[in-house]
């Protein structure tokens, strides 16, 4: 579970990065935040959604 969490936000990172970062909407601070939050989000839905 975490490891697909991972690559999902990988990937959301990099398309982050390549669009907002570089039309200056968020800085990498910002992309790595946005990465990470869905990372967990994602991780506490599939989780509730096996366990509930």
């Amino acid at each position: 579970m975490v490891v697909v969490a991972a690559q999902l936000a990988n990937v959301l990172d990099s398309l982050l990065g390549a669009t907002l970062e570089r039309a200056g909407i968020l800085d990498n601070e910002g992309v790595n935040f946005c990465a990470t939050l869905f990372a967990a989000l994602f991780v506490f839905t599939w989780g509730g959604m096996l366990t509930g």
